[in-house]
């Protein structure tokens, strides 16, 4: 998948987070944690671009509603909701 990497440069990635989630604009696509806008045509889902030294046509698809470190952030709250500590013992909430 197609990410930014710490220093801003584009990347292929193996593991989906929140570096390779990007938003279709009017001048090609931005990157929605670091705002980065790359400049490249949408034709029929696919781009082409420069990705390290290779040019490469890569398949635009639908991600996910929310960035996936807010499904993790959910999923904490909700764990910890269902949970209280009395004297370092974890019991279930009543």
């Amino acid at each position: 998948m197609l990410g930014v990497n710490d220093d801003g440069d584009l990347v292929l990635l193996e593991e989906a987070d929140d570096r390779v989630i990007w938003d279709p604009v009017s001048e090609g696509v931005k990157h929605v944690s670091s705002s980065k806008l790359v400049s490249t045509d949408l034709k029929e889902d696919t781009c082409t671009l420069p990705v390290g030294a290779d040019e490469l046509t890569l398949t635009v698809a639908r991600g996910p509603e929310k960035l996936p470190s807010e499904y993790l952030v959910g999923s904490a709250i909700r764990l910890v909701d269902s949970w209280w500590i009395d004297a370092g013992k974890a019991k279930n909430s009543p």
